[in-house]
């Protein structure tokens, strides 16, 4: 991911959650609370967020390696790449998400849909999504940074460009 996106992509989530308040609802009864942390116990959210953190840092670290870059600016854009992966990591840590996530999940389910949506993650169905879905969104990236490579050529030719008209 080049790191124009990433800071867009960052930008967006910074926009999308700063108007939620990073604290556990107080309204909602306790055994609808009791339902979405079994519900994050049974699908693991924290794993699949270090997972996804480390097909990130993966796909940033391949793409790096596809550039012309000079040894130099390959040495600067890594730096760079550690310094915004290691913000993210802090600022999208499980810890900080996971009182933004229980707050949108009281607001958008009812007890009886998480009640159903727990009974779903138990059944042999929902374990092998929660099994199987860091695979699947391995195979997704991938299929994503094949398609991102014909772009970071045109990008870099556009950059390259905009370098010599200066």
């Amino acid at each position: 991911m080049q790191m124009k996106q990433l800071a867009m992509l960052l930008a967006c989530l910074a926009a999308g959650s700063a108007s939620i308040q990073a604290q556990t609802p107080t309204a909602a009864g306790s055994d609808k609370m009791a339902k979405i942390e079994e519900m994050f116990q049974i699908t693991k959210p924290n794993q699949m967020l270090q997972q996804m953190m480390q097909q990130m840092h993966a796909a940033q670290a391949a793409q790096l390696e596809k550039t012309n870059l000079t040894p130099e600016k390959k040495a600067q854009a890594e730096q760079a790449m550690q310094k915004m992966s290691r913000v993210i990591e802090e600022r999208l840590s499980w810890e900080k998400l996971k009182p933004i996530y229980t707050k949108i999940y009281d607001e958008t389910f009812t007890s009886e849909e998480l009640s159903g949506i727990v009974a779903f993650y138990k059944s042999p169905a929902g374990r092998a999504m929660v099994e199987k879905m860091p695979v699947l969104m391995s195979k997704a990236m991938a299929a994503v940074q094949q398609q991102m490579g014909d772009i970071m050529q045109q990008m870099q030719q556009v950059v390259k460009e905009g370098e010599e008209n200066k």
